[in-house]
């Protein structure tokens, strides 16, 4: 039995073994023919690029990171509206990034809250809570 399965693995890794590339970036085509793979045209590199919070706990902290392909510049970070009255809007998040030929870009905006109700008990609820010192956004 355990030769009937060490046989079994062997020819496994044989036959996986016949499939791999020749060298780092090169592949066979289904002609036989090997290809160069190009980087930015056939993959794309990820870099981890860590968005900072500079001012929110005392020292920088990273408050997340992101997979961006690999050349692509990054501006912004997280920014404190300290004394805001609107707590959803409290904490700005404010990142650009762009491609290195600059033809491509993605935003990410910081967070704006506005209400609006016609329901008289609601209506009544937020009246109570402006006279009481508490300011929706």
């Amino acid at each position: 039995m355990s030769s009937r399965l060490f046989l079994a693995g062997t020819l496994m890794l044989q036959l996986s073994a016949c499939n791999a590339p020749d060298s780092p970036g090169t592949v066979t085509d289904s002609k036989g023919e090997k290809k160069e793979w190009i980087e930015g045209k056939d993959y794309t590199i990820l870099e981890r690029v860590r968005i900072r919070d500079e001012q929110g706990f005392g020292q920088p902290v990273t408050a997340y990171s992101l997979l961006v392909p690999k050349g692509w510049k990054t501006e912004g970070g997280i920014t404190w509206r300290v004394g805001h009255t609107c707590m959803q809007e409290v904490v700005n998040n404010r990142v650009h990034f762009t491609s290195g030929d600059g033809a491509i870009s993605i935003d990410f905006f910081p967070t704006r809250s506005w209400e609006w109700n016609d329901d008289p008990t609601m209506l009544q609820a937020m009246q109570n809570n402006a006279a009481s010192g508490f300011k929706r956004c």
